[in-house]
C-alpha cells in the first residue's frame, strides 16, 4: 500500500496504464476521463430522445452557418 503522495500518484498512473493496455488488448472500449464519460453519456441521451438524421459529410456542410476552409 502506498505510504506517500508520490507513491500514491505513482500507482494512479500505473493503474490507468495497466487498465489501457488491457482495454486495447481485449478490445474494449474504456473512459477513464470524467468530463469525457459525462459527453458520451449526454451524446447517448439526446440520441435516444430525437431520431437521427442522417447525412453525407457535403450535406452537413451545407448546414454550417460559417465554413473555415
Amino acid at each position: 500500500m502506498p505510504t506517500t503522495v508520490k507513491e500514491k500518484c505513482k500507482t494512479i498512473m500505473e493503474d490507468k496504464y495497466k487498465i489501457r493496455c488491457m482495454s486495447v488488448d481485449y478490445n474494449i472500449p474504456v473512459i477513464i476521463n470524467l468530463q469525457l464519460a459525462k459527453a458520451v453519456i449526454d451524446a447517448i441521451k439526446n440520441t435516444r430522445e430525437k431520431k437521427v438524421e442522417i447525412k453525407s459529410l457535403n450535406e452537413f456542410h451545407q448546414t454550417l452557418k460559417k465554413v473555415y476552409w
